[in-house]
C-alpha cells in the first residue's frame, strides 16, 4: 500500500467510518443490531461499484439514505454520512453528472475537511473534481475562531491570554537557545549563541533576536514574542510529560510554530502486537521559490503499524486561513501517537509535514522583517 492509499483510508476512518468499511470487509463488527440494514446495504453499493454497475449502486445508496432518515438513526448518520456522499459523488461521476458529483463531494469536504485520494485509484478528471472542490470547500468555510478544537483534544486556546509576568528575562542563560526558542533559531543561530563568551554577550545576542523579529518595533510590545511566549505557557500547560516541558514536546513544537489547528481529533489504537515498527527514509520535493524550482530532501520517521500497540492516536488539521501564506502546501495533518515502549505524543514525522514546519519557521522570521 502506498502512502497516499494509507493516507485516504485514514482519512475515511478518521471521518468515523470505521465500523462500516470493516464490517464490509468481512471483519467482525460491533455495528448495533438496528444498523445491520444500513451496512449490507453499503455493501451492496460498494459491491455494484466495483462492478461498475452505476445505476445498481446509485439504488443502493438511495436505499441507504432512506434507511439513514429514520427515526433514532443519528449515531449512525454521524458515522456513515461521509462515506454515503462519498460514493454518490463518484457513482454521480461516472453517469456523466459532474455538478451532482461537486454537490456531494461539498458536502463530503463538510463532514471531513482534511481528506485526501490516491490519483491512482481514481479516473483523472475525478480527481481533478475531487482537488478543485475541496479547495472550494475550504474557501467557503468560515476561518476557524483560535482553539476551537473538536473532540476535546485541546482545550481552549482562545481563551488562555499571555502570563506577561512569566515571559523570561533577558538574563544572557547559555541555555536559552536549547529551550523553547530553538523552535525559531537556525543552525548558524545556535551555533554561534553557544560559542558567547559570556552573560553580556549573550545577553546582548537575544535583545537582537527579538528586536529584529519585532512586527511593529514603533510600538512598545513586540507581538510576535508575546504570542510565541502565550504558545509556550499553554504547552507547557497541557503537554508536558515527567520527562519533558511540554513545549519541548513534538506537541509544543507544532503549537509554538504553526499554532492552533483547525481541528484536531482523538482516537484509540487497537492493541494486537507488542513492539512498534518505525520506519525511516527520505523523501523529495521540488519548492518553487522566488529563484525557480528547489528540491528539498527531507528525512521522515513514522510508526510503521499504529494500528498494532494500544495506545492513541491524535490528528491535527490544518487548512485555510491556518496555514501560513506561503507554505507549499494548502493542508496539513499531524498525527501524533501515543503507545508503551514509543512514547507520548509522538510526532509522525510525514516528509510533507516536516517540510511545512520548517517553511512556517523560515516564514515567522521572513514576516517579521
Amino acid at each position: 500500500m502506498n502512502r497516499h492509499t494509507a493516507r485516504f483510508r485514514l482519512e475515511l476512518a478518521g471521518a468515523a467510518l470505521a465500523v462500516l468499511l470493516v464490517a464490509v470487509a468481512g471483519a467482525e463488527a460491533q455495528a448495533p443490531p438496528e444498523e445491520a440494514p444500513i451496512l449490507a446495504t453499503f455493501a451492496d453499493a460498494k459491491k455494484a461499484y466495483a462492478a461498475k454497475s452505476w445505476d445498481a449502486a446509485e439504488a443502493s445508496l438511495r436505499r441507504m439514505a432512506e434507511l439513514l432518515s429514520a427515526p433514532g438513526m443519528d449515531s449512525a448518520r454521524t458515522r456513515a454520512l461521509p462515506a454515503y456522499y462519498f460514493y454518490s459523488a463518484a457513482v454521480a461521476f461516472h453517469k456523466k453528472d459532474e455538478e451532482r458529483c461537486r454537490e456531494q463531494l461539498l458536502r463530503y469536504f463538510s463532514t471531513n475537511p482534511a481528506a485526501g485520494i490516491d490519483p491512482a485509484a481514481y479516473p483523472k478528471r475525478f480527481v481533478q473534481i475531487f482537488e478543485a472542490t475541496r479547495e472550494k470547500a475550504a474557501e467557503l468555510a468560515p476561518p476557524t475562531p483560535a482553539g476551537e478544537i473538536a473532540g476535546g483534544v485541546l482545550p481552549s486556546y482562545a481563551t488562555r491570554d499571555v502570563d506577561t509576568a512569566a515571559i523570561p528575562a533577558n538574563t544572557g542563560d547559555a541555555a536559552w537557545a536549547l529551550g523553547p526558542v530553538s523552535a525559531l533559531l537556525t543552525d548558524a543561530e545556535k551555533k554561534a549563541y553557544a560559542a558567547l563568551p559570556d552573560d553580556d554577550a549573550r545577553r546582548s545576542f537575544v535583545a537582537r533576536f527579538w528586536s529584529g523579529l519585532d512586527p511593529s518595533p514603533e510600538t512598545a510590545d513586540n507581538e510576535l514574542q508575546i504570542e510565541f511566549y502565550r504558545r509556550v505557557q499553554y504547552a507547557d500547560a497541557n503537554f508536558s510529560t515527567e520527562a519533558t516541558r511540554g513545549s519541548l514536546t513534538d506537541r509544543g513544537r507544532v503549537l509554538l510554530i504553526l499554532g492552533p489547528p483547525s481541528y484536531a481529533a482523538r482516537s484509540a489504537i487497537r492493541s494486537g502486537q507488542d513492539e512498534m515498527t518505525v520506519l525511516r527514509g527520505t523523501e523529495t520535493y521540488v519548492v518553487t521559490t522566488a529563484n525557480g524550482p528547489v528540491t528539498v530532501q527531507v528525512p521522515y520517521q513514522k510508526a510503521a503499524t499504529p494500528g498494532g500497540v494500544a495506545g492513541e492516536m491524535e490528528v491535527w488539521y490544518y487548512r485555510g486561513d491556518r496555514v501560513p501564506r506561503g507554505v507549499s502546501f494548502r493542508e496539513l495533518r499531524y498525527e501524533f501517537v501515543t503507545q508503551r515502549a514509543y512514547g507520548t505524543g509522538v510526532l509522525q514525522k510525514e516528509p510533507r509535514e516536516l517540510l511545512a514546519l520548517r517553511q512556517a519557521a523560515a516564514l515567522l522570521r521572513k514576516n517579521a522583517d
